[in-house]
């Protein structure tokens, strides 16, 4: 039977929201999830870095200042620095007081030779290896390095 009073099927009735709201949500669904992963992994680096860096000892050291060290060593008596070093050569060691060894500090042209604590007697230190290290100003212009790990 049809109906004279409306014209209109079935077919040709339809609600405005059947067929926009749920195919736009499809759409944009993957982007959704490509962004919350992309966030995910942002969050993750950003506390990855700022958890590495609150427990790094060094962190608070200011950069050994090699230049003031080579002319006059005096000044800077019981301080104590960070440096990045590369190692060169070994000189002598003591099973008491650690290693002697000749360091190349990455920004200077100027070698450096510092006395490496015993208690790093463990970490093995070959010609080109890097360390970021402690390095305090003894008496006589002594560099001791207690505390070091490599890069």
């Amino acid at each position: 039977m049809e109906n004279s009073e409306h014209p209109h099927t079935e077919s040709d009735l339809r609600s405005p929201f059947a067929s926009g709201a749920p195919q736009a949500s499809r759409r944009r669904f993957p982007y959704v999830v490509l962004l919350a992963a992309i966030g995910v992994l942002a969050a993750a680096g950003i506390s990855y870095v700022l958890i590495r860096s609150a427990s790094d000892p060094l962190r608070k050291l200011s950069q050994f200042p090699v230049q003031d060290y080579h002319e006059n060593y005096n000044s800077l008596l019981g301080a104590r620095y960070r440096a990045e070093l590369k190692v060169s050569n070994q000189l002598g060691w003591d099973e008491t007081k650690g290693r002697l060894i000749t360091f190349q500090l990455v920004e200077a042209e100027k070698p450096i030779v510092a006395l490496v604590s015993q208690n790093l007697s463990s970490m093995d230190m070959r010609a080109g290896d890097r360390i970021v290290c402690e390095i305090d100003v003894d008496q006589g212009g002594l560099l001791r390095i207690p505390y070091a790990r490599k890069e």
